[in-house]
């Protein structure tokens, strides 16, 4: 491959990796999902923080920025069925990059198709 070939495909992924937007996340929901997994996963661990989840969510990265990804609980119940975090870098040499930091499914609804 060529140097400006190669130069074009990195500028082609910036420009896509620009494009996702961030999406209207509620932090009460998303806090939910970590919490419930946290305390079936491992009965008598450490619970999350709240706050360290909140701004996780809402506080920018050096360097990357975190996408959060949500599946809504199914029959239209309020709330999240899972959640995920994606991590995208904003430098050129990384653009191409991503980091999956969370994926969590809620033991409600783990076994039906939703993890």
């Amino acid at each position: 491959m060529t140097d400006a070939r190669r130069r074009r495909n990195k500028a082609r992924r910036a420009s896509l990796l620009r494009t996702v937007r961030r999406m209207d996340i509620g932090p009460d929901a998303w806090f939910v999902v970590l919490a419930g997994a946290a305390a079936h996963d491992r009965p008598g661990g450490p619970a999350p923080e709240r706050a360290a989840e909140t701004g996780r969510l809402r506080l920018p990265g050096l360097h990357s920025r975190a996408v959060p990804v949500t599946l809504p609980a199914p029959d239209g119940a309020t709330g999240y069925a899972g959640v995920a975090l994606l991590r995208l870098h904003d430098t050129a040499e990384n653009a191409g990059t991503a980091f999956l930091d969370t994926l969590t499914v809620h033991p409600a609804h783990r076994g039906r198709g939703a993890g």
